[in-house]
């Protein structure tokens, strides 16, 4: 599928570049919030640890730590580290390759929402089990992943279609 404009009345290229622009600002405001998740549960669970260690001392066993269990948080919070990592990656790849019409790097920003898209549906195979709002909100967020990938194929698509751009200094001096 291929759109000509983005939102209707706007250059496919000023929408690919808002769309850099709104991923960097998102992914990198995550990045963030996920790491300071993930200092978080390590010392949460460090300082479980040591409260452990001193209750079994004072022979008081009714405390317990999560122990194993917080392995499973902090694998989803690096996944989400790199999954932000990544994100503001493609964003800054989109931008450059809007700015530079060089498609390689928009290839590997349609890459990236395909991967998206995947672990979305994916995810909307157990949506159904969730609340109602979990549902609707990956519904949305897979909608708005497959409009990406459209505009930025039709951005490949455009640039594909351009004629090559001669570096040559094609300017005679007499």
């Amino acid at each position: 599928m291929k759109v000509n404009n983005f939102l209707c009345c706007f250059k496919l290229e000023s929408g690919g570049t808002f769309i850099g622009f709104a991923g960097l600002f998102v992914y990198g405001l995550s990045l963030p919030l996920y790491i300071f998740g993930l200092v978080a549960i390590i010392i949460s669970e460090a300082n479980c640890s040591m409260q452990q260690k001193y209750a079994t001392i004072q022979n008081d066993f009714g405390f317990a730590c999560a122990g194993f269990y917080s392995i499973i948080p902090i694998i989803i919070y690096l996944l989400a580290i790199l999954v932000c990592i990544l994100g503001c990656f493609a964003s800054f790849k989109l931008i450059k390759g809007i700015e530079n019409h060089d498609t390689s790097y928009l290839n590997f920003a349609v890459r990236f929402h395909k991967f998206l898209l995947t672990m979305e549906l994916l995810s909307l195979t157990k949506a159904f089990r969730l609340p109602l709002s979990f549902t609707i909100s990956l519904i949305i967020a897979i909608l708005l992943d497959l409009y990406i990938i459209i505009i930025i194929n039709s951005i490949i698509n455009k640039f594909n279609n351009l004629p090559k751009r001669n570096n040559e200094n094609t300017s005679e001096c007499v």
